[in-house]
Parts: C-alpha cells; structure tokens; sequence
C-alpha cells in the first residue's frame, strides 16, 4: 500500500466507524420513535417542528399522532416505573 492509500484507508475506516456507532444508537431508538412523536405532540410540541426533528414528513407524523397515544408520565421524572403505582397515604380533601 502506497502511503496515499495508508492515508485513505484509515479515514475510510474512521468515517465507517463513525458511521456504523451512529447507526447502532439510531437502532437502539427507533422502535421508541413514535411513542416519542406522540408524546413531544401531547407535551404541546408542533408537528412541523417534530417532522423537522426527525427530518419526516408532516404526514408521517400526524399518522404517528392518530395512531399512538401519549404517555405523559414516561417523561414525568417523579413517575413511578411503567407497571408500578404509587399509593399515597396523603388526604387532599381535607
């Protein structure tokens, strides 16, 4: 290998890295992305502004819309884990 192709080889290899690492941690949300697309909508966020997030179509994200609903308490940081209830002892009518 000439020192050219050396050169070429190693940021070939560094862009596929790269590449592959972003490709792996993309699968790792995809099949989260349309409870994520329905949650942004239902914390008020605007389907333009989601579609250019994710860099869709509007129309892609109003069918995620109909087609999901919201789960709010995912992104309440107080929410007790998915399956699991908090029972509170606390008397608000008093």
């Amino acid at each position: 290998m000439t020192e050219q192709q050396t050169a070429a080889h190693r940021a070939a290899r560094a862009l596929l890295d790269d590449a592959a690492a972003a490709r792996r941690a993309w699968k790792a949300y995809e099949p989260e992305v349309p409870q994520i697309i329905a949650n942004a909508h239902a914390a008020g966020m605007r389907v333009r502004d989601i579609a250019h997030a994710f860099d869709m179509g509007e129309r892609y994200v109003y069918r995620v819309i109909s087609e999901t609903p919201a789960n709010l308490d995912a992104l309440d940081e107080d929410a007790p884990p998915v399956g699991e209830y908090r029972i509170s002892t606390r008397r608000d009518d008093q």
